[in-house]
């Protein structure tokens, strides 16, 4: 099964949601939506995410808001674009990344347990380990200091 993960900021925390190929995800200010942004420039239900032919898809359902993608390119309504590993794309005023998602949990406390990250020399992110790039900043991860997270916050994965 294919997985993404999309990261994000708000109130100073980076959250997290995992999307799998069996799912899509709705993105939006509408308490409902799986990923919500309390952002006035974000519609109730501004995005989709969806796995389809093979890869990730981002769709703006947005009939007022463009969506930047990579910061560069604007997506209006009703149209779609593929997700990466790597892509940004900009809803209202918040900036969400397509990382990889967390490893399956083995309970060894190793790479497998996705305890395991790197920080970012530049920003200070934390990303999973593994990761050629920061996906915050596009900084390299080769000389990154590796942090082992004692304890996974459970809304990371939500």
């Amino acid at each position: 099964m294919s997985k993404i993960a999309i990261e994000w900021q708000a109130d100073g925390k980076t959250l997290r949601k995992t999307v799998n190929s069996m799912q899509s995800i709705s993105i939006g200010r509408h308490p409902n939506c799986d990923i919500v942004l309390g952002d006035t420039h974000v519609s109730r239900r501004h995005a989709a995410i969806y796995f389809s032919e093979g890869a990730f898809h981002l769709h703006n359902k947005s009939t007022t808001n463009p969506i930047l993608f990579n910061e560069q390119w604007p997506i209006a309504h009703n149209l779609k674009s593929d997700l990466q590993i790597g892509d940004s794309f900009i809803i209202g005023q918040v900036k969400l990344k397509v990382v990889l998602p967390s490893a399956v949990h083995s309970g060894t406390g190793d790479i497998a347990d996705g305890n395991l990250r790197s920080r970012c020399p530049s920003c200070n992110h934390l990303m999973d380990y593994g990761q050629a790039d920061c996906s915050w900043c596009g900084t390299s991860l080769a000389e990154a200091e590796k942090v082992v997270l004692k304890r996974v916050i459970s809304f990371m994965d939500q």
